[in-house]
């Protein structure tokens, strides 16, 4: 889908009349024409608690991070798209990731739904002439949300508030090829700087034991489905 826009002015002919003249620039965006609208965003009890509790810890002006932990199917994206409704409210801009790029279509297309063209995307399957029409949507500052695999996390979005790895478990949000990097660790460093929230969803968590770098601390949220059922706890969380 090619997005039309025209830039219009005019100049002196010397003469006293006007020459007319115009600029337009045309960028490649996903066709989203199909995608109905949806209403407002609506929890059941357990992913309300979770998002009430998330949604804490985004006011404390300072680096946070937190896992939802709820089996396949328990709702953890209704909570994201909750927590990135509310963190865009106030002018922060949100990054949701996932780990593999069939997921990315209908990630797409819900959160489109909720918040129309203000949703970029990134992964390596797009076109060259796509990828950067997208980043420089973003670097201008057009978005809010951000969708995409683990290249995503190099988007120069401003002001983030919210960073969301979905399934943050899978081995597929490391990269093999240079530049080596894990898409949890330069989240960490990204929550830092803008002093925002980092949030792994999982199904399947595990415990990473202590290394030599930390964050701080990970708060433990349970969504409907949790596998293990505990209540929520606090722990030490190093890699």
């Amino acid at each position: 889908m090619l997005l039309h826009r025209r830039l219009h002015g005019h100049s002196g002919d010397g003469e006293g009349g006007d020459r007319g003249f115009s600029a337009e620039e045309e960028l490649r965006l996903p066709d989203l024409t199909a995608v109905e609208p949806s209403g407002p965003i609506v929890l059941n009890e357990e992913q309300e608690a979770a998002f009430q509790s998330i949604r804490t810890l985004t006011k404390t002006g300072k680096p946070e991070a937190v896992l939802l932990q709820g089996v396949t199917g328990s709702g953890k994206t209704q909570v994201y798209l909750r927590l990135v409704q509310g963190n865009t409210e106030p002018g922060r801009r949100a990054m949701v990731l996932v780990p593999e790029i069939v997921l990315t279509p209908q990630m797409m297309r819900r959160f489109s739904a909720c918040f129309g063209d203000q949703v970029a995307m990134l992964h390596s399957s797009l076109r060259m002439t796509e990828r950067y029409d997208q980043w420089k949507r973003i670097r201008r500052g057009e978005v809010q949300v951000v969708l995409g695999t683990r290249s995503a996390i190099f988007a120069p979005l401003k002001n983030v508030g919210l960073i969301v790895l979905d399934e943050e478990q899978e081995s597929s949000y490391q990269s093999e090829n240079p530049p080596r990097y894990h898409t949890r660790d330069v989240a960490k460093y990204l929550c830092a700087r803008d002093k925002s929230t980092l949030v792994l969803g999982s199904a399947t968590w595990r415990w990473r034991p202590p290394g030599t770098r930390s964050m701080g601390s990970i708060t433990r949220r349970c969504c409907a489905g949790d596998i293990t059922g505990r209540h929520c706890r606090r722990c030490w969380w190093r890699t």
